[in-house]
């Protein structure tokens, strides 16, 4: 007696808008929130990963301008170009393997940026590496998911230290992390973070009464001593240089509440 064939389950994309390295979105459900607030305030947007996986308005401060031409490109791109862009990319990217992102015959450099960021090179998610990799797939499916979101997201080009806080505020505080280049520490003077530090960071947060989640991996411990952290994940990965794994460890702390 043949096998009834199982019926298929359409596949349920997570919304996210790009990959960017040292994202927290796999963590987002785990941190604790305040009972009310009505607004989320990222003080280092990123991919904005806290905020798109919220349901209340969102500002976001981002110093990377290439990080963000790609919200710009995001918030006013349409499902049909993106998934023209997927085809694309899904048609000639054994051609583009390892050629230079201006390969691509875009004009727009906020696409260009979104495909950047989520296809080339080892460093996958870090907007200054050049050349295109074709093992990476682009994850349009989940940007689309993420479209309307990202419509209530604020964008703002300009250090973190410009907040000014408002009742009903909710802090996610996601910081580059020292010794490291990321989209913070590369040679583009619109692209730097260089005077960046956790006494500077912390110096600011401690003018804040709003409840504040703070996240950060190896290291917290002793670049903010100040703060009680909690371990959340405990996990090893692949170092991209010299082969073996490292141990990686992700902490939160929760200020304020």
């Amino acid at each position: 007696m043949s096998k009834t064939p199982k019926a298929s389950v359409p596949k349920v994309y997570e919304p996210f808008a790009f990959r960017y390295f040292g994202n927290k979105r796999k963590y987002v459900k785990q941190y604790r929130k305040p009972e009310n607030y009505n607004r989320i305030v990222e003080l280092f947007l990123g991919s904005g990963a806290f905020s798109i996986q919220s349901n209340v308005p969102a500002i976001g401060f981002e110093l990377s301008e290439k990080v963000c031409s790609i919200w710009d490109f995001l918030k006013n791109t349409t499902p049909e170009e993106l998934l023209s862009l997927e085809k694309y990319w899904l048609d000639n990217r054994k051609e583009l393997n390892k050629q230079p992102a201006d390969s691509l015959p875009y004009k727009n450099q906020g696409l260009i940026n979104y495909v950047k960021v989520n296809v080339c090179g080892v460093y996958n998610g870090i907007t200054t590496c050049s050349s295109l990799y074709a093992q990476h797939a682009l994850p349009v499916k989940n940007t689309i998911a993420a479209l309307n979101r990202i419509q209530d997201i604020t964008v703002v080009n300009t250090s973190f230290d410009t907040y000014e806080p408002t009742e009903g505020d909710l802090v996610f505080v996601d910081p580059p992390y020292l010794n490291t280049r990321a989209a913070y520490k590369n040679k583009s003077s619109t692209d730097t973070c260089l005077d960046f530090s956790p006494e500077k960071l912390s110096n600011f947060l401690a003018t804040i009464k709003n409840p504040i989640i703070f996240t950060y991996g190896n290291g917290a411990e002793k670049d903010y001593p100040m703060y009680k952290w909690e371990k959340i994940d405990e996990r090893f990965t692949p170092k991209i240089r010299g082969g073996g794994k490292s141990c990686r460890i992700e902490y939160v702390s929760y200020l304020n509440f």
